[in-house]
């Protein structure tokens, strides 16, 4: 979420001389040192950036290479989680357990794939289980939601966890 502040690392077993970074992807060169260790940028605003880093060799060679870097704002961050919520329940709701898991983290799929077949006679009403989201809090790479509802005449509070999973995307991690 803006701003983020983020730090940039390079592998590889290639002697440098210098390296040169666009930071924002706009084309202009914000960083040239040595190395990007213990160097640190900040995004002070939402939206999708491209950096590129380009490292010169000691034989003065260019090597460049990007990547994507995606800035949320509050709002759309959650708009995004709410919409990823709302997805896995309808999918829970027809059935479809299958897809309902592709918002679910990886590591905790299994984990979730057997509760949902538990749960699948009550699949249909999922949403008396599964009640609507209050954002909370926002980490770098966490958001946490209240989820709250009535179990037996008693009010019950929830903590439901997204995490950006192993391949970038936001999906749920806990609930």
């Amino acid at each position: 979420m803006a701003p983020l502040t983020v730090s940039f690392s390079l592998l590889g077993g290639t002697a440098i001389s210098s390296v040169e970074l666009d930071f924002d992807g706009n084309g202009t060169i914000d960083f040239t040192g040595q190395s990007l260790d213990g160097q640190t940028f900040t995004y002070t605003q939402p939206g999708l950036f491209v950096p590129t880093v380009t490292v010169i060799d000691t034989q003065g060679n260019r090597l460049a290479t990007s990547a994507v870097v995606q800035v949320f704002d509050r709002t759309a961050l959650d708009t995004m989680l709410q919409a990823k919520w709302t997805g896995m329940k309808e999918a829970l709701r027809s059935g479809d357990i299958t897809h309902a898991l592709t918002n679910v983290v990886g590591p905790a799929r299994a984990r979730y794939e057997a509760l949902f077949r538990v749960l699948a006679p009550r699949l249909p009403d999922i949403d008396t289980i599964l009640t609507g989201l209050r954002l909370d809090e926002v980490s770098e790479d966490e958001a946490f939601y209240e989820m709250a509802r009535i179990d037996s005449g008693i009010a019950k509070s929830f903590e439901i966890r997204f995490s950006i999973d192993e391949d970038g995307i936001w999906r749920l991690r806990s609930f």
